[in-house]
């Protein structure tokens, strides 16, 4: 399979939180592409001019800060969907997309919204998770795994995010470093083919939805089962009911 030409760095979040109007809260796909040679001759340039943004429904007043956007069913426009596809387009290729836990949240977002209008990534761009990279790449699983522990342990910086400026643009930046810091070997990893999947292959966020709701209620079940066997039975029912709805 031949070589990664064109790395597009990408995170999805809520912007404008402060002073929105009408209580909406607008979300926003932002694309950081580097080409291989600069991230080779570690000449990416990180100016926030170069980060493209894409648009997408907003959110209503019932927005949470602090939870995950999957909770949220999230489309594109037809004209933004067509413009993400036709910007993409006009790198070189192959190409993948590049997050961290993509996985699990923006890469599910991303294929819902264009399905809406029947539209997929071409087969030249594909998908990469920067999480799973950084893993094999450590081969220790026991690491945590929370993005600011990797950012610092990876590029030996301190993370530090602007609370007016929320997460969305410095976590691109930060994940350019953290592939710099780890150049050699995350380039040998994502040229390998398996380590790049279709887009279509990530399950979509109402899937994600019912798995997650299944493993709490798993979860919060074991929990009060191992309880104190004294209790009664009908307190821990409603308990267990209270804490499904949190």
């Amino acid at each position: 399979m031949s070589k990664v030409q064109t790395f597009f760095y990408l995170n999805i979040g809520v912007s404008g939180l402060e002073g929105r109007a009408h209580g909406l809260s607008p979300v926003k796909l932002c694309i950081k592409p580097v080409s291989r040679d600069a991230l080779l001759a570690r000449s990416v340039n990180l100016d926030r001019r170069d980060i493209e943004m894409f648009d997408f429904d907003e959110i209503d007043d019932q927005y949470e800060a602090g939870k995950s956007l999957i909770n949220y069913d999230l489309n594109f426009d037809a004209p933004v969907a067509r413009r993400l596809l036709a910007y993409i387009d006009a790198f070189p290729k192959p190409a993948v997309l590049v997050s961290y836990s993509g996985c699990i949240q923006n890469y599910p977002i991303i294929r819902s919204a264009l399905a809406r209008h029947g539209l997929t990534l071409p087969d030249t761009v594909q998908i990469c998770d920067l999480l799973q990279a950084i893993r094999v790449i450590e081969g220790d699983f026991k690491n945590s795994y929370k993005f600011p522990d990797v950012y610092e342990r990876v590029t030996k910086k301190i993370y530090k995010v602007n609370g007016m400026e929320g997460k969305i643009l410095p976590h691109i930046k930060m994940m350019v470093e953290c592939s710099d810091a780890l150049l050699d070997k995350w380039i040998e990893w994502v040229d390998v083919g398996r380590n790049r999947l279709s887009l279509d292959t990530v399950r979509l966020p109402q899937e994600l939805r019912k798995k997650n709701n299944t493993n709490k209620s798993s979860r919060v079940i074991k929990k009060f089962r191992n309880a104190d066997s004294k209790q009664p039975t009908i307190l821990k029912y409603f308990k267990i009911k209270k804490e499904l709805k949190q």
